[in-house]
């Protein structure tokens, strides 16, 4: 297949913090899963996901692995004082030079915070579940970062005409 195609998201953080999105286009994925593929969590062959991965970080040149999460639609929050793989979590945040945060998303709420000094920075995978327990300011609390000092990307999400809301929402 081809490369997967990123694009660099523009938003007010420092020069050093860069955010980049995937797209559908390009991996290594087949079938059914044919575009680029992230996720380990939907029934895509592990070498396809391995490969969508590994492309990303070659073509970005990224400093390290990303630390991906498995997101489970909860709370819980890592801090990361080296890459990590498959972090049982629903958002992550580091302090540490050349750590890459990652966040997958496909109708859920994709968010990256940073601070303005470009010394933390942080992603959350927001549902609404993660919405209904404060996971957005159980991040807040753990990122310690003032408000004034805060840079927020809220990436898209699905629409409320393709979603499906039923009684437990």
């Amino acid at each position: 297949m081809q490369k997967v195609e990123t694009k660099q998201i523009q938003w007010n953080a420092p020069e050093n913090i860069k955010a980049f999105i995937t797209t559908r286009i390009g991996g290594f994925s087949k079938d059914r899963y044919a575009f680029a593929n992230m996720s380990l969590d939907v029934g895509d062959l592990k070498s396809s996901v391995m490969k969508n991965r590994e492309n990303i970080q070659k073509s970005l040149q990224l400093p390290s692995e990303p630390s991906w999460m498995k997101q489970i639609h909860g709370t819980n929050i890592e801090y990361l004082r080296s890459p990590k793989k498959n972090i049982i979590c629903d958002g992550s945040y580091t302090d540490q030079q050349g750590i890459v945060c990652a966040v997958l998303s496909a109708d859920c709420l994709p968010i990256m915070m940073c601070d303005r000094f470009g010394k933390k920075v942080g992603v959350l995978h927001v549902g609404w579940r993660g919405l209904d327990k404060d996971l957005i300011q159980k991040f807040i609390k753990k990122f310690k970062v003032a408000p004034e000092d805060l840079c927020v990307w809220i990436g898209p999400t699905i629409s409320p005409k393709n979603y499906i809301v039923r009684e437990d929402v």
